[in-house]
């Protein structure tokens, strides 16, 4: 029997949290019911979810959540007096974490006497993010000859690490490189997922869109973060590999490079090697660079070329 009411055609990460909802009432023998009984849950998902409508007066040790507001990724906890539970979201992402919210109140919960009940242990709550861009930086790695380390195409890893991270509440990963551990080069990410010959596609070019589609499943969007900069960048086929990676990969979240470069030598490979690129590819992501190496009047030189799509880590 379905545990969580969740709306028709759910996204992955709504029901990846619900599994997860419904193994710890399962392991701790909670009871659960059909919405609207009492312990029961449902998910309410979309911009009229929020701010939620409060129910009548409680009774009985129901309440309500404080109404907030629908941004992306918010959610809000509601009891209504019968004791059914309301899972009301923004978003998907909102609506997961909101899943995760109810599991781990469920699961470190200390019953009284008498009151060893969902309906009785669940602490109406909002939470809305105060950051809105909650990243981990993750290195590729390469070895000596320039191949791509074992772990990153290992589904494994990423099942394990993905969970991890939205359980964690990140909601951004930024991989970087590509870097080589034994000789501490760093080198073109760009070129370990494309290929000379776009006949010819990089194997793992399909093992980055599995990564880029299993982070998505968990409420994690992805950047590509290019450490091939300045006028080398010009000299090979940069700009094509870019374009090629933007079509085969259209659900990156946003990409581009290290500049590490000030004025020209920062401006020129930006615009040629990732910006006209991406409009050929039609991407309709950001784009990214590091404020490391460069100066104030070059990022904003570059955030003039991007117009309101660059993100610039410091």
């Amino acid at each position: 029997a379905q545990v969580v009411a969740l709306p028709k055609d759910s996204p992955a990460c709504v029901t990846w949290a619900a599994t997860e909802l419904a193994a710890v009432l399962r392991a701790r023998k909670f009871p659960c019911g059909a919405y609207p009984e009492r312990n029961s849950v449902r998910v309410l998902i979309g911009p009229d979810a929020l701010p939620l409508t409060p129910h009548p007066a409680p009774s009985r040790g129901a309440g309500n959540a404080a109404d907030v507001s629908a941004a992306p990724e918010a959610f809000a906890i509601s009891k209504s007096p019968e004791g059914a539970l309301t899972v009301a979201a923004a978003d998907a992402t909102g609506a997961m974490y909101g899943l995760l919210e109810l599991a781990e109140q469920l699961e470190t919960a200390v019953p009284a006497a008498g009151r060893a009940e969902p309906a009785d242990l669940v602490q109406p709550v909002s939470r809305q993010p105060t950051v809105a861009v909650r990243a981990v930086n993750l290195f590729v790695h390469v070895d000596a000859h320039g191949q791509l380390a074992g772990w990153f195409k290992d589904e494994r890893y990423w099942a394990r690490y993905l969970d991890l991270l939205a359980r964690s509440r990140f909601n951004t990963l930024d991989l970087h490189g590509a870097y080589c551990p034994a000789s501490t080069v760093f080198s073109s990410l760009v070129h370990v997922f494309t290929s000379a010959d776009p006949a010819q596609p990089n194997p793992n070019l399909a093992v980055l869109k599995q990564v880029v589609g299993k982070a998505r499943a968990r409420g994690i969007r992805v950047y590509c973060m290019n450490y091939l900069n300045g006028p080398q960048a010009l000299q090979g086929d940069l700009a094509r590999r870019v374009e090629q990676l933007l079509r085969a990969c259209p659900d990156l979240a946003a990409v581009g490079v290290r500049v590490k470069r000030e004025g020209g030598e920062a401006l020129d490979p930006f615009e040629k090697c990732y910006l006209a690129p991406a409009r050929a590819a039609g991407f309709a992501g950001s784009f990214v660079t590091r404020s490391w190496g460069t100066d104030k009047d070059t990022l904003t030189d570059l955030a003039r070329l991007a117009g309101d799509k660059l993100l610039v880590e410091v």
